[in-house]
């Protein structure tokens, strides 16, 4: 027995009462005897299989011999090893153990099944990966912002083991997503942080067909036999399968995974109805209502609008002939179309809610995403899907196409797919993620919704929070009206003709809709910029019409904050994160190594020849917060006093005030950046007046306070036909403004008729006395009385224009 070792097949982990018997190293002598002890450990469903397997004639034996011949003596050593087994139970001393030797083969049995059992342990362990966590592919998201439960995100990790890495990256509205995937596909080039590098990214059902038909997305690939698509009702697969053009195609590939959805909702005021005695809503029929003129705010959505229409007229959002399918042809719909286009008085995405709100309208049709919660936030407001039925939207998980592009052009990184995406999705779909789909955590309902029944839950009772009055429930409509409600499919040709045979009948509606596009094209030139709603609401431009528009006026679809000639332009004040790149530039070009040879006087001239240069573009048109000159302050004064980008305290040996003086007052000459861009930003007020040809002249511009003032200070207005002069604001009666000769007066006049009315239009007529609104009093009475005296002594010269005169500029 000497020399000869025997292998026991034990399972890991092994019983307590083992430990001090068999020991951790795979290879013992047993102390009775100096027999080789083998020990091979395997997890119980490990040795299950092995003792149920049978050897195969590949693990090699003596020749001649086949696997069937070798069944005997492989059993007979199994057989030994667990009756060992059980005597190492039965005798816990080591020297009472009888060891014996394996029948002739046995050691050659299990070492041929231990290499066909590693081989298949290591096929079992990669697919146990991909159905459990990634450890070298992550899985990388790009949602939109505030479209799911942030739970979601914690609890797909623990799912996992809590070994991966997840954060989805968030953005503030789809067409954001959509811009980014867009772009890749017209350079040709993947950024490592876009959205065409991700995953899974977030769209809407509405942009499907159109990412489709731009070659954006990827089918999802074996989507028939994974459990989530098992789980969705027939309804969500007829929506999801598309062709390669995006149309609707029961014999076509899924291209997406909803996660939420959602309709088109009727908000009003309960008080205004019942102190009005006015009937609630309960049908798109009752916005044509005649005591309902003017009091009504609705999303600017071609698809929306059109299909409200059709939904009065008795037909459905996805008509295909509007001559065929509608009783009176396109001219009821027309009509219909046009009495709408009276009833309501703002047609605007972004701002129909804010109307809501503060009680300019008494009814608001929008999305559910948008009303609900704002609906929440306001008392005596009912929210109701129409009986007719509504459109349904969707919010879709799908699967970008940047597999066409290099691995270099993504950043390095081994493109996927990841094989967490389909357990993402089935994460998403599960019975437990409908919970959160409240309407007071996420607005939205679960696709499980769709057609089976919601069931009840029990409502929080609280007294400090009204309940929604609504025919909702979590975010479902009623089982009658749901069945009435209808996706919005792609346009077929006949119907996207219909639609443009209305838009050329529309008579220049006052207030949004397609006047309101055109305007937008019209005051931004060679932009065309799709709004950006606020986090959490439905897109409100057509992805098939921006893109026709984009394509007639060769321009790119994008929303602002954009950058145009590498300044940032947007419609409000930067924020500190779109100011950060004009620091770190100003970061980037500090010669760290070069800090140190040089003396104070080198440094303080690299600062104003570099580093003080560079935000001066910028400064023309932009003005700088406090905080980002004070940021680039920062890195200037430490490279003159330290040589680097940071300074500690007590280095610096003058104040900075003193610093930035010019050189006959005391200073080094620095500029400072504050008065800098101010002086930078007159000579636009300056051309403005001085040469009205400009072609940017009649865009809107926002200019800062101090700017102005110093325009108005330092120039002195001569009065020609008075067509450029602003009568409310510009210094023309005797050096002064009516802004500073009646503040009472001015305060009563609107921003917009201070901006626009001129001293030639004032005059005519007295045109300037309509411009003050509100309730004048006495004093408001007086001090405009005055003013029309002093406008009644100044008169026009003729056709001499405008001059200015500078007075110490």
């Amino acid at each position: 027995m000497e020399g000869q070792p025997l292998h026991l097949l034990l399972a890991q982990p092994h019983h307590p009462r083992l430990a001090g018997i068999i020991p951790n190293h795979p290879t013992h002598y047993l102390p009775t005897s100096r027999l080789r002890l083998r020990v091979h450990r395997r997890k119980p469903k490990q040795l299950a299989a092995v003792l149920s397997r049978r050897p195969s004639s590949s693990q090699g034996d003596a020749p001649g011999r086949s696997g069937w011949e070798r069944v005997p003596n492989a059993v007979a050593a199994l057989m030994l090893q667990l009756t060992v087994c059980s005597l190492l139970f039965l005798f816990p001393n080591r020297a009472r153990v009888l060891a014996l030797p394996p029948p002739p083969g046995a050691a050659a049995v299990v070492e041929a099944t231990q290499k066909e059992e590693d081989k298949e342990w290591e096929a079992a362990l990669q697919k146990w990966k991909t159905k459990t966590y990634a450890l070298s592919v992550p899985l990388r998201v790009v949602a939109l912002r505030g479209s799911f439960p942030p739970s979601w995100i914690k609890d797909f990790v623990e799912a996992q083991g809590k070994r991966l890495k997840f954060s989805p990256e968030l953005r503030a509205n789809l067409d954001g997503i959509f811009s980014e995937m867009s772009q890749c596909m017209d350079k040709g080039q993947v950024q490592p942080k876009s959205a065409m590098a991700a995953d899974v990214i977030s769209l809407g059902d509405s942009w499907l067909g159109y990412a489709i038909r731009k070659g954006l997305l990827e089918p999802v690939k074996n989507a028939e036999e994974q459990d989530w698509f098992r789980c969705l009702s027939d309804r969500w697969k007829v929506h999801l399968r598309r062709n390669q053009n995006g149309e609707a195609d029961p014999n076509g590939t899924i291209w997406g995974v909803p996660y939420r959805w959602g309709t088109m909702v009727i908000a009003y005021k309960k008080n205004k109805f019942k102190r009005h005695n006015l009937k609630p809503i309960q049908d798109w029929e009752d916005l044509w209502r005649p005591e309902l003129a003017g009091r009504i705010s609705m999303v600017d959505s071609p698809r929306e609008v059109i299909g409200a229409v059709l939904k009065h007229l008795g037909s459905s959002y996805n008509t295909v002939d509007m001559e065929i399918d509608v009783n009176g042809g396109r001219e009821a719909v027309l009509n219909s179309f046009t009495q709408l286009q009276k009833q309501v008085q703002l047609f605007d995405s972004m701002n129909y809610l804010k109307a809501f709100s503060v009680g300019d309208v008494w009814v608001a049709v929008g999305w559910s995403s948008d009303v609900i919660p704002a609906a929440k936030r306001m008392s005596n407001v009912a929210v109701i899907v129409p009986k007719s039925g509504s459109s349904l939207w969707a919010d879709l998980w799908a699967i970008p196409c940047a597999t066409r592009f290099q691995t270099d052009q993504i950043g390095s990184r081994t493109r996927g797919p990841s094989p967490l995406i389909h357990q993402w999705f089935d994460f998403c779909l599960q019975s437990a993620r409908s919970l959160p789909f409240r309407q007071d955590v996420i607005p939205g309902a679960s696709p499980l919704y769709l057609e089976n029944p919601v069931p009840e839950v029990p409502q929080d009772k609280n007294k400090r929070k009204p309940k929604l009055d609504t025919n909702l429930l979590r975010g479902v409509p009623p089982p009658e009206i749901l069945e009435r409600c209808e996706f919005l499919e792609p346009l077929s040709g006949t119907a996207l003709e219909d639609y443009q045979w209305l838009m050329s009948r529309v008579q220049r509606p006052r207030l949004g809709l397609f006047g309101n596009v055109l305007q937008k094209m019209r005051s931004c030139g060679s932009f065309y910029t799709v709004s950006a709603g606020a986090p959490g609401r439905r897109e409100n431009a057509e992805p098939g019409a921006a893109g026709s528009v984009a394509v007639s006026l060769s321009c790119a679809i994008g929303s602002f904050p954009c950058k145009y000639l590498g300044i940032p332009l947007s419609t409000r004040k930067l924020r500190r994160s779109e100011e950060q790149f004009i620091i770190d530039a100003v970061a980037a070009r500090i010669p760290l190594w070069k800090g140190n040879l040089l003396n104070t006087a080198g440094r303080v001239t690299l600062v104003q020849s570099t580093l003080s240069a560079i935000p001066v573009h910028l400064s023309i048109a932009v003005c700088l917060s406090p905080w980002a000159i004070q940021r680039i302050d920062k890195l200037r004064r430490a490279f003159i006093w330290s040589g680097s980008d940071t300074v500690g305290a007590g280095k610096c040996r003058v104040a900075w005030e003193l610093v930035s003086r010019p050189k006959d007052l005391g200073g080094l000459g620095i500029i400072d950046l504050r008065r800098l861009g101010v002086a930078l930003r007159l000579r636009w007020d300056w051309l403005r007046k001085y040469d009205p040809s400009r072609t940017w002249v009649n865009l809107p511009s926002s200019t800062d306070k101090v700017s102005q003032a110093l325009f108005r200070a330092s120039t002195l207005p001569v009065l020609g036909d008075g067509s450029r002069t602003l009568f409310w604001r510009d210094q023309w009666i005797h050096g002064l403004s009516v802004q500073h000769i009646a503040p009472a007066v001015f305060a009563a006049v609107p921003t917009a008729k201070a901006r626009s009315r001129t001293v030639a239009s004032g005059l005519t007529n007295r045109a300037w006395v309509s411009d003050i609104a509100g309730a004048p009093t006495v004093q408001v009475v007086l001090v405009s009385g005055a003013v029309g005296t002093g406008a009644l002594g100044t008169t026009c010269a003729g056709n001499a224009g405008f001059r200015r005169v500078a007075m110490g500029v």
